[in-house]
């Protein structure tokens, strides 16, 4: 998805657009396309649920919680992408806190058809897909980077206006 498709799906969140309001430091572009390139080979942000092994989502987002981590170790800044940053690690800690270590009953038990555990496990996916989105359009949007097919189906579309509706 290019840059500007994905700036035009966060406009009216309040995100300050790349070239709108202030450019980025080049380090900053640097780390996000670094995120977002990592990002883009993490399973559990693009595989379809019903086609997810559990134990291996759960890799993958104990995977983005080290790398986003390892990122932050690198930054001493109170900019809005270490704020950022830091919402996408804090989002990876609740799904394991919903969903448990990988020896857990919901990992274990979330392939049979109609369990509770399935259900547990979908619906801390789908909560951690929905916050990435968001996530990822902004850094994307701020960084006038483009993302990938394979990660862009979890950005928030846009309303029939164009725009997200406000309160």
């Amino acid at each position: 998805m290019k840059f500007k498709e994905v700036a035009s799906r966060v406009s009216g969140l309040g995100v300050p657009i790349f070239g709108e309001e202030r450019l980025p430091s080049k380090p900053d572009c640097e780390t996000a396309g670094r995120i977002l390139a990592f990002l883009e080979g993490c399973r559990a942000l693009y595989v379809p649920s019903e086609l997810e092994i559990p134990v291996d989502s759960a890799r993958s987002v104990f995977a983005i919680d080290e790398f986003i981590s390892e990122e932050l170790k690198l930054r001493n800044d109170d900019e809005l992408l270490t704020h950022n940053l830091r919402a996408m690690r804090a989002t990876c800690r609740k799904f394991f806190h919903q969903a448990g270590p990988l020896d857990s009953p919901v990992l274990k038990h979330a392939l049979i058809e109609c369990s509770f555990e399935g259900w547990e496990l979908n619906q801390a996916l789908g909560e951690l897909r929905g916050v990435f989105g968001i996530y990822i359009a902004v850094l994307a949007a701020n960084h006038g980077l483009d993302v990938q097919e394979r990660i862009a189906w979890i950005i928030p579309p846009k309303d029939r206006s164009g725009k997200f509706r406000r309160r």
